[in-house]
C-alpha cells in the first residue's frame, strides 16, 4: 500500500497496539479494575472486543483516507492553442507527450523566433477638437456669398478672410460653410474656435489640450503657438480651421505667419479688420432689401410666418 512516510508509522504503530493488546490483554488491565468489571456484570471480554473494535475502526479510516489522497487527480483535457493564419482561426490540441531527443545527435540552433500574430493596429482617435454646432436651419439671401467662399477657398490661397461690418452675417456665412462641410465630411479635421480677445492665446488655449500639449512655465507665448502649430501640421489632412470674429488687425498680421505653415489645412477666419498681408478677402456686403425683409420676418414672426 503506498502513502506518505508519516501514514505508514501510524498505521505501524495502531497494529503493534492492537497486538499488544490482544497478546497481554490480562497483564494491561490492572486486577481492581477487573474485580470491578465482574462486579458490574459486563462480561470482561466484551470490553475487549469493544477496545478492538474501535482501535480497528481508526486504523481503516486512516488507511480509506490515505488511500483517497494517493488516488490520480482527474485528467484535465489539454488546453487548446489558437492560432490565426490569413484571417481563419485553427485550433490546435496540444500535444501530451513530448518526443525524446536522438542521443549524440546535435540540435540546431534556434535562430530569432519569429513575431506571433497580432491583430492589425487600430487607427488612432483624431483628437477632439473644439467645434460648434453645425445645424443650421436656413441661410437666407447668402447662397450666391456661399457659393463664392467655396470658390475662394478651393481654388486661391487656402487662407480666406471674410470681412464685414458687425452683424453683417460673416459668422453665418462662415457657419453654413462649416455645416455643409461636416455633412459632406469634406475634411478629415475640422475645429472652430471663436476669439475672445488675442487670437494667438485664445488659439493656443482652445487646441493645445486636443493636441496633448503641456507648457513648461519657461515657454514664451511665441514658443506655444510654435507647437500648437507643429500639432496641427502632424494631423493628416485635408482638414479645416475657422477663426470667428478676430478683430484685431495686428494680432492677424502677426498670425498669419504662423497659419501659412499650415499645409494641410484650409483656414477661414471672420473678421471685421483690415489686416495687411492678406490677400484672399471675401467681403460681405448688406442684403437686398427683399432678402433682408424675409430675414426679418423668420427671426421675429417666426419661421412658419416668413415670406
Amino acid at each position: 500500500m503506498a502513502g506518505n512516510p508519516r501514514s505508514k508509522r501510524l498505521y505501524s504503530l495502531l497494529i503493534a497496539i492492537v497486538g499488544a493488546l490482544l497478546g497481554f490483554a490480562g497483564e494491561l488491565m490492572p486486577s481492581s479494575f477487573q474485580d470491578q468489571l465482574e462486579k458490574s456484570g459486563l462480561p470482561y471480554t466484551l470490553i475487549w472486543v469493544l477496545i478492538i473494535v474501535v482501535l480497528v475502526g481508526l486504523l481503516l479510516l486512516f488507511i480509506w483516507r490515505d488511500s483517497k489522497d494517493d488516488a490520480p487527480p482527474p485528467a484535465v483535457p489539454s488546453a487548446p492553442l489558437v492560432g490565426q493564419n490569413s484571417g481563419t482561426i485553427h485550433i490546435h490540441t496540444a500535444e501530451t507527450q513530448a518526443t525524446p531527443p536522438v542521443p549524440n545527435t546535435p540540435q540546431p540552433t534556434p535562430g530569432p523566433q519569429a513575431a506571433p500574430s497580432q491583430p492589425l493596429p487600430l487607427r488612432e482617435e483624431r483628437p477632439s477638437l473644439p467645434t460648434v454646432p453645425t445645424r443650421l436651419d436656413t441661410l437666407i439671401g447668402r447662397a450666391g456669398t456661399l457659393r463664392k467662399l467655396e470658390e475662394q477657398l478651393s481654388n486661391q490661397e487656402p487662407l480666406l478672410l471674410v470681412n464685414g461690418l458687425g452683424g453683417i452675417g460673416k459668422t453665418t456665412v462662415a457657419l453654413a460653410y462649416y455645416a455643409e462641410a461636416v455633412k459632406q465630411q469634406r475634411y478629415r479635421h475640422h475645429t472652430w474656435v471663436t476669439i475672445q480677445e488675442d487670437a494667438a492665446a485664445d488659439l493656443v488655449n482652445a487646441l493645445a489640450p486636443a493636441l496633448g500639449l503641456a507648457f513648461q512655465k519657461n515657454h514664451l507665448p511665441e514658443d506655444r503657438l510654435g507647437m500648437v502649430i507643429e500639432g496641427l501640421q502632424a494631423m493628416e489632412g485635408p482638414n479645416l480651421l475657422v477663426l470667428d470674429n478676430a478683430n484685431d488687425a495686428p494680432q492677424l498680421q502677426a498670425l498669419r505667419k504662423a497659419l501659412k505653415r499650415l499645409a494641410h489645412w484650409q483656414i477661414l477666419i471672420t473678421s471685421r479688420a483690415q489686416p495687411e498681408g492678406y490677400a484672399n478677402r471675401l467681403p460681405i456686403n448688406a442684403l437686398p432689401p427683399e432678402d433682408a425683409l424675409e430675414l426679418f420676418a423668420f427671426h421675429f414672426l417666426g419661421k412658419d410666418q416668413a415670406f
